[in-house]
């Protein structure tokens, strides 16, 4: 999925990027190359009241619309996870039972920016350019779904290098796309699928920094992702510190 309120919108059609087959607009895309190794990331599992700003330390569901300061929590993905935001940057895209909810932000007008943290159900597209062909089901695994995101034509990926993310392990790599030329109705790359969105699929020159984290359950798919033109390096440092507060399981 990404003036704002519609950008949420967007960015869940097209994260949740999820996108759903259906959806208007395109995904998110990025143009500024990824750097050649991921940083590892480590939940240091803040407190609600030093990342509320003085809001309620009450947990809050992400919904569509600006998102206040404070600690958030869903349980869509089919793991517990919690995080805090420490300022007003970011927006939201609703929670969805077994699909997840993305986080919008401008770093770099008029590019937009978003954080998608969706669910794995196993099954991916057989044709990225064709969302109507049979899908394909993908072992629920860091290291299984990074080997077959590898073979996805117009998706160029760094080697994964193992992360913690909120205290679980898991895999991260940095990535960039290329339209092919036959993915042209709609213009995407389809890659899994979802619950009533449909997809989560990637536009055309995309960079983006993707994590595949083993819950104690469920895999989880955190997808940072930003159109060209955006301020990558600052929209990476304001995921970087999302991450650091957020736990799974």
């Amino acid at each position: 999925m990404r003036a704002i309120s519609t950008r949420g919108v967007l960015l869940l059609v097209v994260v949740l990027a999820v996108t759903a087959c259906g959806a208007s607009g395109p995904p998110a895309s990025v143009a500024a190359s990824p750097s050649d190794t991921p940083a590892e990331v480590a939940s240091v599992g803040a407190s609600p009241s030093d990342a509320s700003s003085g809001e309620s330390d009450a947990e809050a569901t992400v919904g569509e619309g600006p998102l206040d300061p404070g600690q958030y929590s869903s349980d869509t993905t089919g793991a517990e996870i919690t995080f805090s935001l420490s300022d007003e940057t970011w927006e939201g895209a609703p929670d969805l039972p077994e699909v997840g909810f993305a986080l919008v932000a401008e770093f770099g007008w008029p590019a937009i920016t978003s954080l998608s943290v969706t669910a794995f159900h196993e099954e991916v597209f057989g044709d990225a350019c064709d969302p109507s062909a049979p899908t394909e089901a993908v072992e629920e695994t860091p290291e299984a779904f990074m080997e077959w995101l590898g073979t996805v034509p117009g998706v160029e990926a760094a080697q994964p290098t193992e992360v913690t993310v909120g205290g679980r392990p898991g895999l991260v790599t940095d990535l960039t796309t290329a339209l092919p030329a036959e993915c042209t109705d709609p213009p995407w790359i389809f890659l899994w699928t979802l619950p009533e969105v449909g997809d989560f699929h990637f536009a055309d020159d995309a960079t983006v920094r993707l994590w595949a984290i083993q819950g104690a359950k469920e895999m989880v798919l955190l997808v940072a992702e930003a159109e060209a033109g955006a301020d990558v390096e600052a929209f990476q440092a304001a995921v970087d510190e999302i991450l650091e507060t957020m736990t799974i399981d």
